[in-house]
């Protein structure tokens, strides 16, 4: 999984000031990888198949030809079924290529703040209408190792609680409320990076970030949808 830099500093809030904690998040973050639980030996773990995961990839139009076929020459291959593209246009090249794995947001086509949360709000909503046990999201820059990717799900039990990803800051972000004095700690998977979050995580979060509730929280902590994933988990 390729990394790539994530900016925290587009829109501030006057009501929710982002910065660095010194102090550690509820759960331990490790360098490189971050989890809320240590890999489950249950047996349910081991039964994970290749169908069992939903991909998402958030993409753009004016991407499609740059980076989506390099994609669909690439990895898309060894996971067609599982793979859908999210991205803010009806090409009629890509849909005769994907079919209904090509979704067509209808939110912006523009890389900022609010047009990000709009897509990966909707691939949240299509994950959870899959019934599959693993959503894991990548960008259209990213490669996927399919058959890495597969075997490290196959640690983790998705009946239990988890959020796979790689950190891009050192330390958990702050965010205070200042109407409520409130202040809270958390560290979030760059998406940059690709991250991983199993179905009894995202059935928790259904009430807080599905049917749109994503983009509002984005709006309300004005932070970067990979952050407000993080922030909700």
């Amino acid at each position: 999984m390729t990394t790539v830099r994530n900016d925290l500093s587009n829109e501030r809030d006057p009501h929710l000031a982002p910065r660095i904690s010194s102090s550690r998040s509820s759960f331990n973050v490790p360098s490189k990888r971050f989890y809320l639980n240590r890999p489950s030996s249950a047996s349910s773990s081991s039964k994970i198949e290749l169908n069992d995961i939903f991909i998402s990839v958030k993409t753009t139009r004016i991407f499609h030809k740059s980076r989506l076929d390099i994609i669909l020459d690439t990895w898309y291959k060894l996971a067609k079924n599982q793979t859908y593209f999210f991205t803010d246009s009806n090409e009629e090249e890509y849909r005769s290529k994907l079919g209904n794995h090509l979704v067509n947001t209808n939110c912006s086509a523009s890389h900022n703040r609010k047009a990000l949360c709009c897509k990966m709000s909707v691939e949240f909503d299509f994950f959870i209408a899959s019934q599959k046990k693993w959503w894991c999201h990548f960008d259209d820059d990213n490669y996927v190792n399919v058959p890495r990717l597969l075997q490290l799900l196959q640690r983790y039990n998705p009946l239990e609680d988890y959020y796979l990803g790689k950190t891009s800051i050192k330390q958990p972000l702050e965010l205070e409320d200042q109407r409520t004095k409130r202040k809270i700690h958390f560290s979030f998977a760059t998406g940059g990076a690709g991250f991983c979050i199993s179905k009894a995580l995202a059935l928790k979060m259904i009430s807080v970030a599905s049917n749109g509730r994503m983009i509002s929280v984005g709006d309300r902590i004005r932070l970067p949808d990979d952050v407000t994933i993080g922030y909700i988990v």
